[in-house]
């Protein structure tokens, strides 16, 4: 930019071109509504127009229409920085602009162009009244009349043509020449003063500076042989970049895929400026001091949260604040730094599924008592809907936590094994990742498991197995969820018995006969499962099984009940000639296939004891016979003589239970 010379009109031809580079730039265009310039990625080249604008610099009214430069796409404001050639006309590549004074150029380019409070601050105490008068004289009509915001607004553009030609030029010879006639005396002064603290601006890097440092300079690239001037530029956005953040799942590796119910969502993260200096955001309009929050947010359904707009080339912290209920926090936070535009800095933070246990006691109705060996069914209700098979012990009990049965030991081990083969071994529980197998961790990830007893060799006389399921929920890390006890209607086993002399039915056999032995059993069973029964005839004295023709004596049969409770009979048969008064005892047993489920064997069970009569004593007492009938071991016989003959008495009450045995009931 230039101005006419104070007191030589000479000079006007230069002072007119000088005005016409500088303006060339489309300040006074832009004036009220400024922009920058953006280099889009679909835009190779752009193009440079000139027009004439309304705008009459002059008040003498010799003046003349200023030339704005056009930049398409678009109409932006550019900065022609080599008065001493030929303005740019035509379209032009472009580059990023590189060379002597680079940030104060730019620096100087943002405050001229962006409109904002701190720019427009900094241009107040630069171009105050004091400083127009004291520099350059207005008395003589040669200027835009600082007095309205337009003049000054116009004024100050101009001159900040001047200074990036300065800045472009600084050092070189006749830079006055190059760049305007009034860059000498007090006017240098001036010029020199705002050059210089635009470079402290940049070292000392003070607010506005951070502001516009992430922008991107530009400028033509002239073609080979071309003589035009230069115009810089800068962009529309500065540059920035995104941190996005993932939550994943730390033992299954997947951030895509959380275990059971668990989500990646809803957990919280906040990012922090760790450059250890203070930073401008100008996605936020903010500076933020070190250690200073500057965003945080929750991730979303597929577990993320982007931090967009963040200035390149400071080193940024992530936190992750709080976690859902489902995750455990990630305590350890993470710092990155964006070095490349429009770049996303991906970071995963990964951690530990909730997980907790459950445990409960496997117990009988009919008796109260645990039940070992029992095989339960543990499937989760989400995700994958995992399954595997947990087996009571010996007390009854299942407990997946590793202080019962370590996870690690043959992890879900009975879930490989045969039905009839599987009796508890302590095997470990664990769902989810099998190479995540963790024995300071709870078996069962967040999630609801449905348990389900199965028909098993343990159960076998339980009713309704399966049709009772159990659910229980895993929300709290660490956690052992206690169902309680787990009962099932069972059958009640019983076996009473009632033995009997079969051809009479009372309590005594005769000695030395073949007699029969019946055994009413009276049994409570599990209905439509066949049962065995076994007895056999045991001597009391003896305390051994009775044997005839050293063969026991004893009797099987198979019984498949079609009502829970009921009566059959069994009969023996043996010959007594050895076994007079003795007491004969059946002990019997109850199996299903090989397994003994009861046994009635009682030596001191009168209901299960029959008598055999004793032999007859030396003394001539009678005892029980098949041809005469029976008198009592004590029975008293009386001869006497009626008439000459011989007579028999005998007490009635001797024969009150007369019996045969030969006979057939």
């Amino acid at each position: 930019m230039v101005r006419l010379s104070r007191t030589r009109l000479v000079k006007r031809s230069l002072i007119f071109a000088v005005f016409l580079i500088a303006i060339a730039a489309g300040a006074f265009a832009a004036a009220k509504n400024i922009k920058l310039f953006q280099v889009n990625a679909a835009e190779s080249k752009i193009r440079v127009s000139w027009t004439e604008d309304d705008w009459v610099l002059w008040k003498d009214g010799s003046g003349f229409g200023t030339p704005k430069l056009h930049i398409t796409p678009g109409n932006y404001l550019a900065y022609c920085v080599d008065p001493a050639t030929a303005a740019p006309s035509g379209e032009f590549d472009t580059t990023t602009f590189t060379g002597k004074n680079e940030d104060a150029i730019k620096l100087a380019i943002y405050i001229a162009s962006a409109n904002t409070t701190t720019t427009n601050n900094v241009m107040n105490t630069w171009f105050d009244i004091n400083n127009i008068n004291e520099y350059w004289q207005s008395t003589t009509g040669q200027y835009p009349n600082v007095t309205t915001a337009e003049g000054m607004r116009n004024f100050r553009y101009i001159f900040m043509h001047i200074v990036v030609g300065y800045l472009y030029h600084e050092g070189e010879a006749d830079i006055e020449n190059r760049v305007s006639t009034y860059v000498d005396g007090k006017d240098k002064v001036l010029f020199d003063r705002i050059v210089s603290t635009l470079k402290d601006y940049v070292n000392n890097k003070v607010d506005i500076w951070l502001m516009a440092q992430n922008y991107k300079l530009y400028n033509i690239i002239k073609p080979t042989g071309s003589t035009v001037q230069n115009i810089v530029w800068i962009e529309n956005d500065p540059d920035s970049g995104s941190i996005k953040v993932q939550k994943c799942d730390d033992e299954s590796d997947s951030c895509t895929t959380p275990q059971g119910a668990a989500s990646f969502s809803g957990i919280n993260f906040a990012i922090y400026n760790a450059s250890g200096s203070r930073i401008y955001v100008p996605s936020k309009n903010q500076f933020y001091n070190n250690n200073a929050l500057i965003a945080s947010g929750a991730t979303n359904a597929s577990g993320n949260i982007t931090f967009s707009g963040l200035p390149l080339n400071v080193l940024y912290k992530v936190v992750e604040t709080s976690t859902n209920k489902s995750y455990l926090l990630t305590a350890t936070p993470q710092t990155t730094t964006i070095t490349v535009d429009g770049s996303t800095k991906n970071l995963n933070f990964s951690d530990d599924v909730v997980r907790g246990d459950l445990k409960f006691i496997k117990t009988s109705d009919v008796d109260g008592e645990p039940m070992a060996n029992v095989i339960f069914k543990i499937k989760s209700t989400s995700g994958a809907k995992e399954e595997h098979l947990v087996v009571t012990d010996e007390d009854g009990i299942v407990d997946t936590s590793a202080s019962h049965a370590l996870h690690s030991f043959h992890t879900n081990g009975y879930d490989d094994m045969e039905e009839d083969e599987i009796e508890y071994l302590a095997y470990g529980t664990w769902f989810g990742a099998a190479n995540a197998v963790d024995d300071n961790r709870g078996a069962l990830p967040y999630d609801t498991y449905e348990i389900t007893e199965l028909k098993c060799d343990a159960n076998k006389f339980c009713y309704d197995i399966g049709d009772t399921k159990k659910t229980v929920t895993i929300k709290t890390d660490g956690e052992v969820v206690d169902l309680g006890e787990w009962s099932n209607d069972c059958a009640e086993f019983s076996i009473t018995t009632m033995a009997t002399d079969n051809t009479d039915g009372d309590k005594i056999v005769a000695f030395n006969e073949d007699v029969e032995i019946k055994d009413v059993v009276d049994y409570c069973l599990k209905k439509d499962m066949e049962f065995i029964i076994k007895g056999v005839v045991m001597n009391k004295n003896t305390k051994e099984p009775v044997m005839v023709d050293g063969k026991r004596v004893e009797q099987t049969i198979t019984l498949t009940p079609e009502s829970t409770c009921g009566t059959t009979e069994m009969i023996y048969s043996l010959n007594t000639k050895d076994l007079g008064g003795t007491d004969l005892v059946i002990f019997e047993e109850l199996y299903y296939g090989d397994e003994l489920i009861l046994s009635h064997s009682d030596f001191d069970n009168a209901s299960q004891t029959v008598s055999v009569a004793p032999p007859p004593p030396d003394t001539g007492a009678i005892t029980k016979t098949t041809n005469g009938g029976i008198l009592s071991n004590n029975a008293m016989i009386i001869v006497f003589a009626i008439g000459g003959g011989l007579g028999l008495y005998a007490s009635a009450r001797a024969f009150s239970r007369k019996r045969f045995l030969n006979k057939k009931y």
